[in-house]
């Protein structure tokens, strides 16, 4: 997602089910809504923050410390804290995580574009190939095949 799109996310929002979960992204940038499956691991930690979320006089998931929507300078603290926390050195965004995103998906599911657009939520896969930065192992993996 977007980090626009995941700040608007409500409650309203979000399915997590056992076995599976999505999220409903509303119109945002191209005014097109989709729905996006949430992995188990991504469905559990939505869940964790959900239930120790306080109590707020609105719908929005993602919410600050004094229980108001959480702003994109908000988001980009939290995450830049998670990353230096990890030891990772080079500045990480909202937009990194986007990214690496589309990278690691593409280096496990056989570079299935389509797929990825979809996921990315673009109208045209020109875009969708912007993301694309194959690892240097990943080239080197892939002539070996031929």
């Amino acid at each position: 997602m977007r980090i626009s799109e995941a700040l608007a996310l409500q409650l309203g929002d979000v399915e997590l089910g056992p076995r599976s979960g999505r999220v409903l992204i509303r119109p945002g940038k191209g005014s097109k809504a989709r729905a996006t499956p949430l992995s188990a691991e991504a469905r559990a930690a939505l869940r964790a923050d959900l239930d120790v979320r306080p109590a707020v006089s609105h719908e929005r998931i993602f919410v600050s410390r004094s229980g108001r929507p959480l702003l994109a300078c908000g988001a980009q603290r939290l995450i830049s804290g998670a990353a230096q926390r990890a030891g990772i050195k080079t500045p990480v965004t909202p937009h990194t995580l986007r990214h690496t995103f589309a990278t690691r998906f593409l280096e496990q599911h056989a570079g299935d574009l389509r797929t990825l657009q979809d996921l990315l939520g673009h109208a045209s896969l020109t875009t969708t190939g912007c993301y694309l930065h194959p690892s240097a192992q990943r080239v080197q993996a892939l002539v070996e095949d031929l």
